[in-house]
């Protein structure tokens, strides 16, 4: 009998499919408080913090997609702390990649999946290795390309035979149009870093961030001289910080276009 690979056949199905396309970029969002207080004004690291879902200290990532939401419990506010603050980082900048997952990891420990996934299934069933053409790699499998992945828009030509059931119960997750408690993480490749990440060593393509906050010299500064990215400011009104992801999103869409990334 053969010994087993230490990777999961979902994996085995996604190195099958190699990649064409480019690389997107890295997302990640925090606050505007953890913006100026400990990034603009701080030691300009991200910083790994203790994960409920998974034990240890972890810093996330989605693939291409600002899919996160800070502060989404919080009603409406017009205090730019409360509202979202993305980063666009080069990928190749982000090294010591811990783990990839097709999806939000914490909705899969909190069973959020289980309409679609069978109760066999774990998380390990899911992982994706370290490599980020992994990622790619299942852009081209399950949406075909950067910009259909961008906007959640699953390939209507998605062939079934010969895909493990791990690769079926993920395109029914991914396919569904019907009313959840999911939200566009559940299709958004999901980064685990277990470093920290200093901001002026990797490269950060653009910072995502509430216009008003650029009326500020030294936060603008910051993120044009000495990051050396573009800063995109984005309308924040008087309203909960969990609206803020589509104003983000589509701000990082005409980012993406511009750069011939979509």
């Amino acid at each position: 009998m053969s010994k087993r690979k230490n990777s999961s056949r979902f994996l085995d199905y996604l190195n099958n499919a190699p990649s064409s396309n480019n690389l997107m970029s890295l997302a990640h969002t925090t606050d505007g408080w953890v913006f100026e207080e400990a990034l603009v004004h701080g030691a300009g690291q991200l910083e790994p913090t203790e994960c409920k879902f998974l034990g240890g200290k972890v810093l996330y990532f989605f693939y291409g997609r600002p899919s996160y939401r800070p502060n989404f419990l919080i009603d409406n506010t017009a205090q730019e702390a409360f509202h979202s603050v993305c980063f666009l980082f080069d990928p190749r900048s982000i090294s010591e990649i811990h783990k990839i997952f097709p999806f939000d990891t914490g909705a899969f420990v909190s069973e959020r999946y289980c309409d679609h996934l069978h109760p066999g299934m774990k998380l390990e069933h899911f992982e994706m290795g370290s490599d980020l053409r992994s990622a790619q790699s299942l852009v081209d499998k399950f949406f075909g390309s950067n910009s259909e992945y961008f906007l959640g828009k699953v390939r209507s030509d998605f062939e079934t035979v010969g895909a493990p059931q791990t690769a079926k119960a993920y395109h029914s997750l991914v396919s569904s149009k019907g009313v959840s408690l999911t939200d566009s993480r559940r299709s958004s490749v999901e980064i685990q870093i277990r470093e920290r990440v200093d901001l002026k060593t990797a490269r950060v393509m653009a910072v995502i961030l509430p216009e008003a906050m650029l009326d500020d010299e030294e936060t603008k500064s910051f993120i044009e001289e000495e990051l050396s990215a573009e800063a995109i400011g984005y309308l924040c009104i008087h309203a909960s910080p969990r609206e803020d992801m589509a104003l983000i999103m589509s701000a990082a869409r005409d980012f993406y276009v511009r750069k011939g990334l979509i």
